[in-house]
């Protein structure tokens, strides 16, 4: 089982997804999300995040509190949870990747087939050869209607550009 932490945006989430559904696919492994972290105080005192993956036909779903349990790791910095955790893991044969770095990790090829997965995973490489399945996928279960779907039609005829300002670098915290 691929487990992916989620945290941030939806651009985050939707990089996060992409990683943890290349790892599931590349072992035919079950995915599961892990988003306890939307309910967390690191969330709630910055810009309040939601996790909106749920709204795109993606593959898994939440994992359950004994499918996050077999991998020992509760998300804290708290002391027993790690010592569990390192003591655990390894009978378990259950690994806890963290990737704190933008780029590209290769290790990331090596990953098993029992992984929770921690970080931003924003390369392309993380999710390359599974890009054409993940366009069809990462659409909304809902299609857009009145107004926003007359509004998409419009820009799909023309060379639209699409700027992203991340609101949070404006935030006084």
């Amino acid at each position: 089982m691929i487990v992916v932490r989620f945290k941030g945006g939806l651009g985050n989430q939707l990089f996060q997804y992409a990683a943890g559904r290349a790892l599931a696919a590349r072992h035919g492994a079950p995915l599961r999300f892990d988003a306890r972290w939307y309910d967390t105080a690191e969330n709630l005192r910055t810009v309040t995040r939601t996790f909106d993956l749920p709204a795109f036909n993606v593959e898994g779903g939440l994992a359950t509190k004994d499918e996050l349990d077999a991998f020992a790791f509760d998300g804290s910095r708290r002391l027993w949870p790690r010592i569990k955790g390192r003591i655990l893991r390894p009978i378990r044969r259950r690994v806890l990747w963290s990737c704190d770095s933008l780029g590209w990790q290769p290790c990331f090829m090596r990953l098993g087939s029992n992984v929770m997965l921690d970080g931003y995973f924003q390369h392309p490489e993380f999710f390359s050869e599974i890009q054409a399945q993940l366009r069809g996928e990462l659409q909304l279960r809902v299609p857009a209607l009145g107004k926003i779907r007359r509004r998409a039609d419009e820009l799909g005829l023309e060379k639209a550009v699409c700027i992203q300002v991340r609101r949070t670098h404006f935030v006084d915290k």
